[in-house]
C-alpha cells in the first residue's frame, strides 16, 4: 500500500507531506483546494507523463516521492528481483522528479531507472481510479496478473513451471527447424553435387587430360605472337636456302675444277636440304595457328 506521499515544488504545492493507513483514507476540501494535484502527483508515480510546466513558480525542480509498505504479492517481488531490485524491510520507494530543463529522473529505493520500468512495476502495486483515469483491471495485460495474484503461491508455482516447460518447448521447436533446414541445405548440395559428378561423368575424360588442356588453352591465349615469331622466322630460313642454294651450286662448279673441297661441298648440301626441310615443317606450323579463337 502507498504509506507516504511526498510532493515538493509541484504546481501550487510548496512542501506536502501525507501519510496514509491501511483501511479508508479520505482527503477533502472545496473546490480549488489542490485536491486533484495530489491525484497528478501519484500519476506521475505510475509513470504518467511529465512537463516542465508542472514545477512551481520560481522553482528548479518539482518532487514526488511515493514511500510503499509491504507486504508485497509473491510474483510482484519476483518481478522486482528480475529487475535487479531489492526490497528491504518491507519498504519501496519511488521517486519522480522533473528540472527546468525538460529532464525527467524516475528512481526506485534511489536507483535511476526508465519511465518504461516504473511503468510496469508501480501499477502492480498501485491502482488510480477517477473519472479521467482508466482501471488497469480494463487492461488485458493485467486482467491475468490480477487473477494470479489472488491465487497465491501455488498458483504462481504452477505459473512458473507452465512458462519453463513452454520455454524448453520453444527451444525444442527452434532447434527442430535449425536441422531441418540443415538437413534441407545438406540434400540440395548432395543433389548439385552430384549433378556435377554426372556432367564430369559425361565429358569422358582421361588421366592427362586436364594437363593437355591446360596447355591447349595456353596455345590459345599465345596464337597470334607465335603466328607472327614462325611467320618471322619462315622468312629467314626461305633466305637462309637461296644463300645456301647459291653457295651449293658454286661449289659444284668449284670441285669440278678442283675436288679438294668435296667434303665441304657435301656438307653444304646437307645443310641445305636441312634448312629447307626445317623451312617446310615451320610452314606447316605456322598455317595450323589459330590467332584468334573463337
Amino acid at each position: 500500500m502507498l504509506a507516504e506521499l511526498y510532493v515538493a515544488d509541484f504546481a501550487l504545492i510548496e512542501d506536502l507531506r501525507v501519510d496514509f493507513y491501511r483501511g479508508l483514507n479520505i482527503i477533502s476540501g472545496e473546490t480549488g483546494a489542490g485536491k486533484s494535484l495530489l491525484t497528478d502527483a501519484v500519476g506521475l508515480l505510475m509513470g504518467n507523463r511529465a512537463d516542465k510546466e508542472l514545477i512551481r513558480c520560481g522553482a528548479k525542480r518539482a518532487l514526488v516521492e511515493g514511500t510503499f509498505a509491504g507486504p508485497f504479492s509473491p510474483g510482484f517481488l519476483g518481478m522486482l528481483t528480475e529487475a535487479g531490485f531489492e526490497v528491504e524491510d518491507d519498504t519501496l520507494i519511488i521517486t519522480r522528479e522533473i528540472n527546468v530543463e525538460g529532464k525527467n529522473l524516475c528512481r526506485i529505493n534511489g536507483r535511476r531507472v526508465s519511465l518504461s520500468v516504473l511503468n510496469d512495476i508501480v501499477p502492480q502495486i498501485m491502482n488510480l481510479h477517477s473519472q479521467r483515469e482508466y482501471f488497469a483491471f480494463l487492461r488485458e495485460d493485467k486482467q491475468m496478473a490480477i487473477v494470479d495474484y489472488y491465487g497465491g503461491q501455488e498458483l504462481s508455482g504452477a505459473k512458473e513451471e507452465t512458462a519453463i516447460a513452454y520455454r524448453h518447448w520453444r527451444e525444442a521447436e527452434k532447434r527442430l527447424k535449425e536441422l531441418v533446414t540443415k538437413r534441407e541445405e545438406t540434400e540440395e548440395k548432395k543433389d548439385f553435387l552430384l549433378y556435377r559428378i554426372k556432367e564430369i561423368e559425361a565429358l569422358s575424360l582421361e588421366p592427362g587430360e586436364d594437363e593437355r588442356l591446360r596447355r591447349d588453352i595456353e596455345l590459345m591465349r599465345t596464337g597470334t605472337r607465335r603466328l607472327e615469331l614462325s611467320d618471322d622466322i619462315y622468312g629467314k630460313l626461305n633466305d637462309a636456302t637461296e644463300s645456301l642454294y647459291g653457295a651449293m651450286e658454286g661449289l659444284k662448279s668449284l670441285t669440278s675444277m678442283d675436288d679438294v673441297l668435296n667434303d665441304e661441298k657435301e656438307r653444304i648440301t646437307e645443310a641445305y636440304y636441312d634448312v629447307e626441310d626445317i623451312g617446310h615443317t615451320l610452314s606447316a606450323y605456322r598455317d595450323g595457328i589459330e590467332a584468334d579463337p573463337q
